[in-house]
């Protein structure tokens, strides 16, 4: 009888002690419910088994880190994150706004804000071109001609340009379509629509179509 008793209380005992211990993936989604994402990519980042948890946790740390304009720093800890080209582009479009078309190009030439640094450039490129065929259209027959062929390279540059504008629009806008938050993808696609550069553009009609349907 004494036997039996202390049976069960050894099965008692390693009962208690295997309820008291959480499996891996339990204490990770416990971590996640806390908000505690850094410790879950510390703890479980070599875990093969919890790889879809740790991603979910480096998600949410750089949506936050996005949301907060931290894009150097998405860029610096989760350089291979999907959002890390977005935190790239936020920082191309901030030099461009600042009219550094050279620092724009060299720093982020895969963006589509060096695209458009280098339509910029072109135009001012143009600009110059045209100025200089109306003020030589008074010179005389020899300068006539170089003063149109002045001019049909201002044409032909024109042209390279909405090529450009056409084909830069067509990248962004499928950036935009690869976005899988859904409020992001509505705010860039309200950018995208807004912008004088993209505005005659195909991709310009199909970012207006996609924005009424959301």
């Amino acid at each position: 009888m004494k036997r039996g008793w202390i049976t069960l209380l050894l099965v008692g005992t390693v009962t208690l002690f295997l309820m008291g211990c959480s499996s891996p993936m339990k204490e990770a989604q416990k971590m996640m419910d806390a908000g505690q994402y850094e410790q879950v990519i510390q703890k479980f980042g070599n875990n093969p088994e919890l790889a879809s948890i740790v991603q979910m946790a480096k998600d949410k740390i750089v949506e936050k880190l996005f949301n907060e304009g931290k894009y150097n720093t998405i860029l610096e800890m989760y350089a291979d994150h999907r959002m890390a080209k977005d935190a790239k582009n936020k920082l191309a479009d901030a030099l461009l706004a600042e009219g550094k078309l050279d620092e724009v190009i060299a720093k982020y030439p895969d963006t589509p804000a060096a695209i458009q640094a280098k339509l910029q450039q072109q135009q001012m490129m143009n600009d110059s071109l045209a100025a200089v065929a109306d003020s030589a259209g008074k010179k005389l027959t020899e300068t006539e001609k170089k003063v149109k062929d002045t001019q049909k390279q201002v044409e032909k540059a024109k042209d390279e340009a909405q090529e450009m504008a056409a084909l830069a629009a067509e990248k962004e806008l499928n950036r935009i379509m690869a976005i899988k938050v859904p409020a992001l993808k509505k705010k860039a696609l309200q950018e995208f629509v807004g912008k004088a550069e993209y505005k005659g553009t195909d991709a310009a009609k199909k970012a207006a179509e996609e924005l009424a349907k959301m």
